[in-house]
């Protein structure tokens, strides 16, 4: 007796759903080990026995082919995670390691400890990719800092990641940078006279290895009545190219660069 294993029923257009789920679950666990390539004709050669073995055995038995399935199925499963054990217990290992690795990086501990030393009213600049806590409804992210942006937005706090200083470090990039030369330069010079504590109105006040904060020294120059809207409306000024303190930020810079010789 042949077995027919066609889906010219309605009834046979179900079970290729279940047996697909039954074998991408196979995929996956054996995948979550990162070793897909050689596991895939073990899951190729099983899904394919359990295929057949769903549509012959019933046949050939005389039994119902659903309370058949069920307990097939069910069997099934179990066999896959005995045999997958080691590796879904790998992958659990990977996940908590990725986790913790996340929860004590410096970016986390610097988010933290602002919402321990700061008020919600806080306004802060920071680099993109930083955590800063839900609790600082004013906070701006930028991809590289100037003095410019610092004067426009005068935040109380900036905080700076190693990551994004890189990309500005080296000045003779300038010239290929795809934001321009100016562009370029203003960001490179800022963070480095901000880490050699030049800007006037700015110190460092906490370092977290890769991140560092950095807090406002002097008053500032716009009233913060009605802190919220002001801020909101500073980003989208700044978002439109309408920027404030423009001139006097172009002025300390060039005071510095002087000062350097």
């Amino acid at each position: 007796m042949v077995c027919d294993v066609g889906l010219d029923t309605a009834q046979g257009f179900r079970r290729p759903r279940r047996v697909a789920g039954l074998g991408g679950g196979l995929f996956i666990v054996f995948d979550s080990g990162g070793e897909s390539e050689a596991n895939a004709p073990f899951v190729a050669g099983v899904a394919g026995a359990v295929f057949v073995c769903r549509r012959c055995v019933p046949e050939r038995m005389g039994v119902v082919e659903g309370a058949f399935c069920d307990g097939f199925d069910g069997g099934v499963v179990a066999l896959v995670v005995a045999l997958s054990w080691g590796q879904l217990a790998g992958a659990a290992r990977l996940f908590e390691e990725k986790y913790n690795r996340e929860e004590n990086s410096p970016e986390v501990a610097a988010g933290r400890w602002m919402a321990t030393a700061y008020p919600e009213e806080t306004t802060v600049l920071f680099d993109a990719y930083a955590y800063i806590p839900s609790t600082f409804r004013n906070a701006f992210r930028s991809f590289g800092m100037s003095y410019g942006t610092v004067n426009h937005f005068e935040p109380d706090l900036l905080v700076v990641r190693d990551a994004i200083v890189k990309d500005f470090e080296d000045r003779q990039n300038a010239s290929r940078s795809r934001r321009g030369e100016e562009n370029y330069l203003d960001r490179h010079y800022f963070y480095l006279y901000l880490r050699r504590g030049l800007i006037p109105d700015y110190e460092e006040v906490k370092d977290f290895g890769s991140v560092t904060v950095y807090r406002r020294t002097e008053p500032k120059v716009r009233d913060d009545s009605g802190l919220e809207a002001g801020w909101l409306r500073l980003a989208k000024d700044h978002a439109t190219g309408r920027r404030y303190g423009v001139v006097g930020a172009r002025w300390t810079m060039g005071s510095i660069h002087a000062s350097l010789g």
